[in-house]
């Protein structure tokens, strides 16, 4: 347990990074091949007859509800996240509210997560190749090694997205505008009054 204590601080090695998706990080690097595979070859959600992922034992202890039940259960679903970007072109909170779930039930059923248990199944061995298969046949294949850093807008909207359930709009647009321009901000006091939600 105190091998390496105080020689690596995770916030400067590997780093900070901004989730782009409300979902299990694990899934990042699918979702944006997925989307980039849609987009490149110009395909439908009729178009495919499945989607495979290929990942190891560590992913797949994490992405354990290839059948989510709930909301809360899609966070940590392969099947789920894919399905929600051949369905509805994004993955955002509402694809993981409790009615997402089930009206993304028969396009589950269309992503195909194989485990391979002889690749290495440590952390940072995991992979995850997505292979898109068309009904006419052809198949098209990526793989990231990491996902895809969300862009500055891409944050914006992740933020206001997040803060809708306890901000007013009036506070979400103006907190964003303080959190950008952090430098301008005369007193933090300002910003935290603003952000420190309801009740």
């Amino acid at each position: 347990m105190t091998r390496d204590l105080g020689k690596y601080y995770f916030v400067t090695e590997p780093g900070v990074s901004i989730k782009k998706y409300p979902c299990c990080y694990r899934t990042h690097r699918a979702i944006d091949a997925t989307f980039e595979l849609l987009r490149e070859n110009n395909v439908t959600y009729e178009d495919v007859a499945e989607i495979r992922v290929d990942e190891n034992l560590y992913d797949r202890q994490l992405l354990k509800y290839s059948e989510p039940v709930i909301g809360n259960d899609g966070r940590f679903s392969m099947e789920h996240c894919l399905a929600a970007v051949l369905v509805d072109g994004r993955v955002d909170e509402e694809t993981f509210g409790d009615p997402k779930i089930r009206a993304l039930k028969e396009a589950r059923k269309k992503v195909k997560v194989i485990v391979h248990e002889e690749w290495p199944s440590e952390r940072s061995a995991a992979r995850t190749p997505v292979t898109l298969k068309l009904k006419s046949g052809k198949e098209y294949v990526k793989e990231l090694d990491k996902p895809i850093d969300p862009t500055r807008d891409q944050i914006i909207e992740r933020y206001k997205a997040g803060a809708r359930s306890i901000l007013t709009e009036t506070e979400i647009e103006e907190s964003a505008k303080k959190i950008i321009e952090l430098e301008k901000v005369g007193n933090v006091r300002e910003l935290m009054k603003l952000v420190k939600g309801r009740g």
